[in-house]
């Protein structure tokens, strides 16, 4: 029998680490001829050194603005041409993508239009905060097949989708829970050596990603990171870049005048996957509004303190406390978490890191 082809689309750096259990699953078998569509914005090309990539890989570039909304619709222009070039090189018979990117509209719509059915992972979800909610929905009902994480996700998505393959809604977890379960991750030696900081006591990790349906987010922004500033700097700060949201290369700039001067600070682009999962792994506390924080970090034992509305709606475990962008929250909150030993729990809401093989099983019945 020939194997089939199979696109599995990654739209930024966080979902492509997500991603990478069912990457390996599907490029090992021999039933299928696996490519991964890379979609990355010209201004921040990030490339993982902590992935070995054996796999067929196809990049597409595409532009992004923070500032223009017509720079990035030409970004999905660019997305859209290149895409029809594989679809016609490659022929394939399945498209898998995850979660709610507004860079995967061009992607849904040639695949609707080229009869090519759709694998949505992790839809059902809600962010209030983010137009990712109408995104995702619009995957949704393009989707043939759907993954979620949850059984609170299976039925948001029966309603919205009414009558409409309601039959192929089945409940798998997030699958970047096994990749952390079959990753070896680094020690908190190894990575206080990497990154030049005594990682051994109490450490925060912080990333902050825009509110796209909040137009005075900067401003809340400006606050946040004042906040973080004011964190006695005998506590190591790690802290990523935002997203490419709208505003997303805004609120880096802003990141970086903030907190570049507070001492015991550590600020990356990205800090890789393997390395972002290790430092979860041994972190007292995560905070900002990343979706790590509500998935992994419960996973890795790592308090996490949810700031604003972008993950409203979506659901938390017991270590995850909600609170608003103020600083006097921020700063009770931290001081709470920091005044208690590491967690102990070590589950997430979103699965238990058994997840590709259910994947790999359901998308095998209908292809």
């Amino acid at each position: 029998m020939d194997s089939k082809d199979i696109f599995i689309v990654s739209t930024n750096r966080s979902d492509y680490g997500l991603l990478q259990a069912l990457i390996k699953k599907i490029h090992l078998s021999n039933r299928y001829k696996l490519t991964v569509i890379r979609i990355m914005n010209k201004n921040n090309i990030f490339s993982d050194e902590t992935i070995n990539i054996t796999w067929n890989e196809e990049i597409i570039h595409c532009s992004s603005s923070s500032r223009s909304s017509f720079e990035s619709i030409e970004g999905l222009i660019e997305i859209d041409t290149n895409f029809l070039s594989y679809i016609k090189k490659y022929n394939p018979k399945l498209i898998i993508v995850l979660g709610d990117r507004y860079e995967l509209l061009p992607i849904i719509s040639q695949a609707l239009l080229s009869k090519i059915p759709i694998a949505h992972i992790s839809g059902g979800e809600i962010t209030e905060g983010a137009i990712d909610d109408k995104i995702r929905n619009m995957v949704s009902f393009s989707a043939d097949i759907h993954l979620v994480a949850h059984n609170k996700a299976k039925n948001r998505l029966k309603i919205l989708l009414g009558n409409q393959n309601t039959e192929k809604i089945f409940v798998v977890g997030e699958p970047g829970l096994e990749e952390i379960r079959n990753t070896k991750l680094k020690t908190v030696q190894e990575l206080s050596n990497k990154y030049k900081l005594n990682l051994d006591k109490k450490y925060i990790i912080c990333t902050l990603h825009p509110e796209t349906n909040n137009d005075k987010f900067y401003d809340y922004a400006q606050v946040f990171f004042e906040a973080i500033s004011e964190i006695n700097s005998k506590y190591p700060l790690m802290v990523s870049y935002s997203n490419n949201d709208p505003i997303g290369f805004d609120i880096n700039k802003l990141m970086i005048n903030k907190l570049s001067k507070r001492d015991n600070t550590l600020i990356m682009p990205s800090f890789g996957q393997l390395n972002y999962w290790s430092l979860l792994s041994h972190a007292h506390c995560i905070i900002g509004n990343s979706s790590s924080g509500l998935v992994e970090a419960p996973f890795l034992g790592c308090w996490t303190i949810d700031v604003g509305e972008r993950q409203t709606g979506r659901v938390y475990g017991e270590t995850v406390k909600r609170i608003n962008i103020n600083k006097k929250e921020i700063k009770s909150s931290l001081s709470y978490f920091l005044n208690k030993e590491r967690s102990k729990v070590r589950n997430s809401p979103y699965g238990n890191g058994n997840t590709v093989d259910l994947i790999f099983r359901i998308i095998s019945k209908y292809i």
